[in-house]
Formats: structure tokens, sequence, C-alpha cells
């Protein structure tokens, strides 16, 4: 690969891009706990979240961890027919967290050598410490939810990250492994790679980054 003039900065997820899929985490616990994870992962990921949702609560950084688990325990739940260990479910999913693909690592950092900007935009499920730093790209900017008190698929979100990392929208690519994540980048005119393996993802931005 050779990166021209005008190099597309790169905006990446962390959870199911840099790591094992996290919808996968997620089926993996549900089943485990027996939880329905078809209509759990729909909560979870659902575009229209209330405010009050556990989900959109820990990842905005507007309650602990503890209290994410008191109020998503009834989630799981509902989902169960029957009372779920909320603490178990959450700590089989933050497995997911060093699960870390070393040959996406790889990839992303090569680009970061040969000087492509990158940024992070990831939504938490805790502070920035609980991210495994040690075994990431040296990725240029951080966008963490719970730290800004923006979510995706909020578009503020997006143009936090343009505004951070210096570039149009139009220079920008972001990868994502959750499509509702994608729609509104593009919509903002951010090219977008829908994350669902890692060679499928590499061979598109070899072709991106010739």
């Amino acid at each position: 690969m050779t990166v021209t003039d005008i190099t597309p900065a790169l905006l990446i997820d962390f959870g199911g891009v840099l790591t094992e899929s996290v919808l996968g985490a997620f089926e993996r616990a549900c089943i485990a706990h027996g939880v329905d994870p078809q209509g759990f992962i729909g909560d979870a990921f659902a575009a229209d979240h209330a405010e009050d949702s556990p989900f959109a609560l820990i990842e905005l950084g507007r309650i602990s961890i503890p209290e994410f688990i008191e109020r998503v325990t009834p989630v799981l739940s509902r989902h169960a027919g029957g009372t779920v260990d909320g603490a178990a479910w959450y700590d089989e999913v933050q497995k997911t967290t060093q699960q870390i693909d070393p040959l996406m690592v790889d990839a992303i950092q090569e680009l970061i050598d040969r000087g492509v900007e990158t940024a992070l935009v990831s939504n938490s499920w805790g502070p920035r410490d609980t991210y495994p730093w040690d075994r990431m790209p040296k990725l240029g900017e951080v966008i963490v939810s719970g730290e800004v008190g923006l979510r995706k698929p909020d578009p503020k979100i997006y143009e936090l990250a343009l505004d951070q990392i210096g570039r149009p929208a139009a220079e920008c690519i972001f990868i994502d492994d959750v499509e509702v994540n994608l729609v509104p980048a593009r919509r903002l005119g951010i090219r977008t790679i829908l994350h669902t393996d890692r060679e499928s993802t590499l061979a598109e931005l070899r072709n991106i980054y010739r």
C-alpha cells in the first residue's frame, strides 16, 4: 500500500473491530445465562434508546458499572423469563475487551506508521483505563463516549471526531461492526466500512490505502 497526497483519515471502533465480535460475546453470554440473545441484543443496540435506559446511561458515563449491572439485570431477566445473574453476565461480556485481534491491530498500526491519521470512536461501558492500550494501535485521537457525554449513533459524536482530527467528512473513513452506527456517519459524508470479518475489512483498507 502507498499513501497518496490526500490520504483519508481513519475513524475506528474498538469492540467488535479491534476485538472479537461483541455481538458474538453478547450471544455467548446470553445463551450461557438462559437469555434470548436476539431479543436482548435488539434492546442493547437499538438506535432509539430512552435516555434512562441502562445502555444509554452507561455509555454516556452517567452511571457506574455496579449501577449498570443493577439496571441491566431486569432487562436480561425479561428476555429469560426468570432471574438472571447480571454481574456474571457482565463479567462474561467484558472478556471481549481482552480478546484483541492482533492482525487487525498490526494492520492499523502499519497504516499509522505510514502517516494515516486515526481516531478511536468508541461507546464505552466503563472508564478509559479499562481499555487494553498496551495491545492496541497507537491511535492519534481518542473519543470515548463516557468521557465526552455522546454516544453512537448520535451524529454529534462523529462531528466531534471530525473536529478533533481536523478533517472534513469527505476525507474520513469510519469502521464499525454495527450498521446502525454507520448510518449517521454516512449521512455526514463519511465513507463507512461495516466490519463483519477481518479479511473483508482489510481488503477494503488495502484498496483505499494503496
